[in-house]
């Protein structure tokens, strides 16, 4: 597990108190790979979980949609 995709999970857990195993396995494996590749900093990361905070599936499936498009 490379430092973006542990820094990830950190904000994650922090902004939505989502764990990994919260996750459907589909968007868990999607996540996983787009993270490492995407042009994004925590900061930014940290504004699109901040607006869905009370909404976790809907706040990471629009957080999986922008990674996919920075990658």
């Amino acid at each position: 597990m490379g430092n973006e995709l542990i820094s990830f999970w950190i904000l994650l857990k922090n902004y939505l108190g989502c764990e990994e195993c919260d996750l459907d396995e589909y968007v868990l494996k999607e996540l996983e790979e787009v993270v490492d590749v995407a042009r994004m900093t925590p900061a930014d990361i940290s504004e699109i979980l901040i607006k869905n905070r009370r909404k976790k599936e809907k706040d990471v499936n629009e957080l999986l949609e922008i990674l996919k498009l920075r990658a």
